[in-house]
């Protein structure tokens, strides 16, 4: 938001979605060593990405897609957002949990996901 502002000239503001993705990424990547010091990097990371990215996305969509249709093409990104994070939370993370646990009712710590 502030940033972008600041600093349209020297990085566009699709760059700074860009950074912003990398940020994610590097805190995915974290969360996934599963240790104290890299849940709590990739906490911060992945926080700073997710409140980065809506605050990037808004004078994004009006720079590439103009005022006329400005809350349409909005709102329907904002809605593809939450369908993918219900789909992730509510498909594809029970199917890995599942298929790690290989048949038992619990798979306990970061062995289970580690084959």
């Amino acid at each position: 938001g502030v940033l972008s502002d600041s600093y349209k000239e020297v990085i566009s503001r699709f760059n700074w979605l860009q950074l912003v993705s990398i940020w994610a990424v590097i805190g995915q990547a974290l969360l996934s060593t599963m240790s104290f010091i890299g849940i709590m990097a990739g906490v911060l990371f992945a926080g700073l990405a997710f409140g980065a990215f809506f605050t990037v996305i808004v004078p994004v969509v009006n720079e590439m897609y103009g005022q006329k249709d400005f809350g349409l093409i909005l709102g329907s990104q904002l809605a593809c957002q939450a369908i993918a994070s219900l789909s992730i939370c509510k498909l594809l993370i029970p199917t890995v949990y599942n298929s790690a646990a290989s048949g038992s009712d619990v798979c306990l710590g970061a062995t289970c996901f580690r084959t």
